[in-house]
């Protein structure tokens, strides 16, 4: 816990506002989300987010509409409380990740024993990708909180008839943790679904049905609250064929420009549609496998693949236990990979394209799990009747350390955070509005105005938004104002943004005043 405070605090701190290796874009549409709930309350839009920036409401058409929010809210809290620093509003989320890592500590120890729990700990503690790269980020801070927190809280509950004072608090608490579950992503939501379901009819622990049937009325309950809101919003038949029509985008079973189309039509917004190109099954497997080797590496890839193999053998010989001394060991390992592999075999197109948050998020906490039992296996290896075997098991742990920590260490050096340029620029230019290459939330939540994103320099040249990848204003508000804008702000590097290559950047030499710029970042005059 200490170590993942300390690393925590130190990679907030390495640079200023948003950081590669994040999900940077959610965290600024968060901050203009909450940002415009301070603004013009939560009815206007039945606590739903809207992006868009411009000062004027009646630029704010659309809403998005596929889970509820949370992220805005954390923001529009902190900003209503008159925090407005971006850095210093992600540190606020930290004590919730660290909460979240003792709760991952918890429901190892609740499931397996304390010595597992301790072990995946410490691989957690150390996962830069996929744990402390999100310890201050406002969409994945809750990850482990919520998860955990479900999972611990119901297998806290006793199976007794009677609940005393200790059990109604854990019933509580996984209530609201798998309600939050749902406010932060559906995957979430899924995962504890799959794992209660499943410890309930395995008998990994059974606790009284209507007791059972009551922690799940959270999502049941969340996502009744969520359509009657959309309902209110877009009316009834819109967001029946949009519940439709979206678990086919994410199953890539529908072409995306009939989407698209859909949802332009009925003001709801669509995060982006070229990550939603419909992929194939082993198209989108390949992808997942592709994404999870580089950022776990070959040690992660057996780690993972030793966890079946582990249950496997705890089936076969069941009295060996594995010297873990585990009640239903096997049952336990089967059911924590069904649950994580589940949104990415039923949805494994928006399972492979958003395969950098949340999905490998889930598989993070399994290959650290396996870490955890690696350890413990090897130290059960020590007998004390046997000082060789002592030796060999302490010998085996160090060469078993020194390996992990390697492992972590690349994953780090070649994916070293970086803060996406620009941003202590852009908070100069306050009202300014900006044609971009990059993302308009980063560059709307510095400057309080609109932005229109994702735009190529010819497209920018002419004046001609349309070709934009992100637009979140009202296009029938005021045509004439888009095709005025202040200034563009362009990045050089591709990881950032679309159309960074040196010729797009030679076009706006060439047709407009170049106002300042920076390592990677340069702002032109347009008018």
């Amino acid at each position: 816990m200490a170590a993942s405070a300390v690393l925590s605090v130190a990679l907030w701190n390495s640079t200023e506002n948003f950081r590669s290796q994040q999900t940077w874009e959610e965290d600024a549409q968060a901050y203009v989300a909450g940002r415009n709930f301070v603004r013009a309350g939560f009815w206007r839009t039945l606590f739903m987010d809207d992006y868009a920036a411009g000062r004027d409401l009646a630029s704010h058409p659309k809403l998005y509409t596929h889970f509820p929010t949370s992220a805005a809210l954390a923001h529009s809290f902190l900003q209503s409380c008159g925090l407005l620093n971006l850095h210093w509003i992600k540190a606020c989320f930290i004590p919730f990740f660290l909460l979240g890592q003792f709760y991952f500590f918890l429901c190892l120890r609740k499931l397996f024993n304390e010595k597992i729990a301790l072990f995946g700990l410490l691989a957690n503690a150390v996962s830069y990708l996929g744990v402390l790269s999100y310890s201050d980020s406002s969409c994945h801070y809750l990850h482990w909180l919520v998860i955990f927190g479900a999972l611990y809280h119901y297998l806290s509950i006793p199976a007794g008839l009677a609940l005393s004072a200790r059990a109604r608090f854990h019933l509580v608490f996984g209530f609201s943790c798998f309600f939050v579950s749902g406010a932060v992503t559906l995957i979430h939501a899924l995962f504890i679904s799959i794992c209660l379901i499943s410890f309930y009819l395995s008998g990994v622990h059974r606790i009284r049905f209507k007791y059972f049937a009551l922690i799940f009325g959270a999502p049941v309950l969340l996502f009744g609250l969520h359509s009657l809101r959309v309902m209110a919003a877009i009316g009834p038949e819109v967001w029946l064929y949009e519940q439709f029509i979206n678990i086919k985008k994410s199953a890539g079973l529908i072409d995306p420009r009939v989407v698209m189309d859909y949802y332009t039509r009925n003001g709801i917004i669509l995060y982006t549609s070229e990550f939603d190109a419909p992929l194939n099954r082993p198209q989108a497997f390949k992808l997942m496998a592709q994404g999870f080797l580089s950022k776990e590496g070959a040690m992660g890839m057996i780690l993972l693949a030793f966890l079946p193999v582990v249950a496997l053998f705890q089936f076969i010989f069941p009295r060996l236990s594995l010297r873990f001394d585990v009640p239903d060991f096997g049952k336990k390992i089967v059911i924590l990979i069904a649950a994580a592999l589940s949104w990415d075999i039923v949805f494994q197109n928006h399972a492979a394209n958003y395969f950098g948050a949340t999905p490998y998020l889930l598989l993070t906490s399994l290959v650290n799990l396996g870490w955890g039992l690696l350890f413990a296996g090897l130290l059960n290896l020590g007998s004390p009747s046997s000082r060789a075997r002592q030796w060999v098991s302490r010998l085996a742990l160090v060469l078993a350390l020194a390996a992990m920590l390697r492992s972590k260490l690349d994953a780090y050096n070649q994916n070293l955070p970086q803060a996406i340029p620009g941003s202590l620029a852009l908070q100069k230019y306050a009202g300014g509005t900006f044609y971009t290459n990059i993302f308009p939330s980063y560059v709307s939540c510095f400057t309080d105005e609109w932005a229109i994103g994702g735009l190529e320099p010819k497209s920018a040249l002419e004046r001609n938004y349309a070709g934009a990848k992100w637009f979140f204003e009202k296009d029938q508000w005021d045509r004439n104002k888009y095709t005025q804008p202040d200034y563009y702000f362009h990045v050089s590097e591709y990881r950032f943004a679309p159309y960074a290559e040196p010729a797009h950047k030679q076009i706006l030499d060439a047709s407009f005043p170049l106002v300042e710029s920076g390592e990677g970042w340069y702002i032109y005059k347009m008018r």
